[in-house]
């Protein structure tokens, strides 16, 4: 499955990801989410009193902070707060974009791909959070903005039906809601950011807008390096776009042609099934292992020079 490929939900139905004679990981992780709010907030077992004027507000352990892990070491928080929420609609909206991307992700790319998202983003994602605030962080929202763009970064056209305001329904691709949930998290970081430094507090809303922004950054890093989505990033695709890159300079500009010219002269040379065997064949070979979209430039114009032979010689018969 490449980036493009308009695909249906029918994977959804199938329950893709799950082990069998055992829970579904997304069920686990969304069981511990669960299962920690309610040891904190009804039988008040990990939590903290703190007196706010005449308010008392149950301050949960587990969040993490800058001072927490670099100052006294507790790196063990990078993980526990991703299972920690301050409020049951803060648990709620993670809960819910958590299971929708997650269920995908899991039928898509298995069990490995999706913890591996989750924990990387939630750990990448405290790092910018903790540089621009000392509140101690809390909540899964970083985990569930990585889940969200992975799996828009490898299914990017398939449509979603979204309710404006809770209400309208709409229609939307998926590349499209991963670009306006993520602009919407700039645009609140700046505007904290801009409102903090008048006020001179940090963070004056309290949301952990820089963690959504790097949660979101790694889930897309990881699916390009994992090659989920579109090539994987190695060191022989770098070369390959490096040596694309100066064929398309002035000095290099030229190359494809003259290689397109050099196939097309050797394939009037040779007999349809030598010429298929050693130049087209390979091609397609690459198309079945890696998709069309994985064909360099030069394999592209082989490929259409060799059926263009192929037509001619058709044609002559």
């Amino acid at each position: 499955m490449r980036p493009g490929d308009n695909v249906g939900l029918g994977w959804l139905r199938r329950g893709g990801g799950r082990r069998r004679g055992g829970p579904s990981p997304l069920a686990v992780i969304m069981g511990l989410n669960i299962a920690v709010f309610v040891l904190q907030y009804v039988f008040e077992v990990g939590v903290t009193p703190v007196r706010v004027g005449r308010e008392v507000f149950m301050q949960p352990w587990g969040g993490t902070s800058a001072e927490l892990v670099f100052g006294r070491g507790h790196v063990w928080t990078l993980v526990t707060y991703m299972f920690v929420h301050g409020s049951l609609l803060h648990l709620a909206l993670n809960l819910l974009l958590i299971f929708m991307c997650g269920r995908a992700l899991l039928a898509i790319a298995g069990t490995g791909h999706f913890l591996r998202v989750y924990f990387l983003a939630g750990v990448l994602g405290a790092l910018p959070q903790m540089l621009i605030s000392p509140i101690p962080l809390i909540g899964a929202s970083a985990s569930a903005f990585g889940l969200l763009v992975a799996l828009a970064a490898i299914i990017p056209e398939q449509q979603v039906t979204m309710l404006l305001y809770f209400v309208l329904p709409i229609r939307l691709r998926l590349k499209y809601v991963a670009y306006g949930v993520v602009g919407i998290a700039v645009l609140s970081l700046g505007i904290d950011l801009l409102a903090g430094d008048a006020a001179n507090i940090p963070m004056v809303s309290g949301i952990g807008h820089a963690a959504h922004l790097g949660g979101a950054l790694a889930g897309l890093l990881y699916v390009r390096f994992a090659g989920l989505g579109g090539r994987m990033v190695t060191r022989e695709g770098l070369r390959r776009q490096r040596e694309r890159a100066e064929r398309r300079s002035p000095k290099g500009r030229g190359m494809g042609a003259v290689r397109a010219r050099e196939v097309k002269r050797a394939a009037g040379r040779r007999r349809k099934g030598d010429f298929v065997s050693a130049e087209i064949d390979p091609i397609l070979d690459k198309i079945n292992r890696e998709g069309f979209a994985s064909l360099s430039d030069d394999e592209r114009e082989i490929l259409e020079a060799g059926s263009q032979q192929i037509a001619d010689q058709a044609n002559s018969k």
